[in-house]
């Protein structure tokens, strides 16, 4: 049985501001970004079947 743990870190620049996600998988090191929930779940199938992803290692936008 495989096993991961995923570090989900979501922040807002202010109240009326988009929600953005960045998912980490143990054992790995890459690190993705995303900026709504379908491109998080993308993010997490990706990781799940260990894809290389285009966002990953991306600085976080100022």
């Amino acid at each position: 049985m495989a096993h991961y743990v995923f570090v989900i870190r979501a922040w807002r620049v202010n109240g009326e501001a988009l929600w953005e996600f960045m998912v980490y998988r143990s054992g790995s090191d890459e690190i993705e970004y995303a900026l709504d929930i379908p491109e998080l779940t993308e993010a997490i199938h990706r990781q799940l079947a260990q894809q290389p992803s285009a966002t990953a290692n991306l600085p976080i936008a100022a």
